[in-house]
């Protein structure tokens, strides 16, 4: 080990910060063209000291935070009217998300796909989907 500062250790490892922790790189070598190894660091890791572990979770306190989505037990709009605002919000913006459809018909992401899943099936409501998994939009038929 070499003296960094007074406080402070580095090895062939990492560097040591009392009350900190370690950080830690991974060196690779290369030859270059001329034949003369140089090192690169791949990649630098953390290891926080045990005792700020320690320390931050007496102190951590952890809340949820509220989300913008009220999540009722079932719609209050009747079909129709979800179908209504559906077609608003593509009308407006040429697309809906399914965050858009949860919010407008105050319903939770799950019920919301779970409608529009029934929506995009049923021709006569004329909606349709674009996509796929998380790029999924749903659009007017036309």
């Amino acid at each position: 080990m070499y003296l960094c500062s007074q406080k402070s250790y580095v090895s062939n490892l990492g560097i040591y910060i009392p009350s900190l922790g370690t950080y830690i790189s991974n060196l690779g070598t290369q030859v270059s063209k001329l034949g003369t190894k140089l090192f690169k660091g791949e990649s630098i890791r953390f290891k926080p000291d045990p005792l700020l572990l320690k320390q931050m979770n007496k102190e951590a306190t952890f809340e949820r935070t509220e989300t913008d989505i009220v999540v009722p037990s079932k719609p209050d709009d009747s079909r129709e009217e979800r179908i209504r605002k559906a077609l608003a919000i593509i009308d407006k913006q040429g697309y809906m998300t399914l965050s858009d459809y949860a919010i407008a018909t105050s319903q939770s992401r799950s019920a919301a796909s779970r409608d529009l899943i029934q929506l995009a099936n049923d021709p006569t409501s004329g909606i349709t989907t674009r996509g796929s998994h998380s790029h999924k939009v749903w659009v007017g038929n036309k």
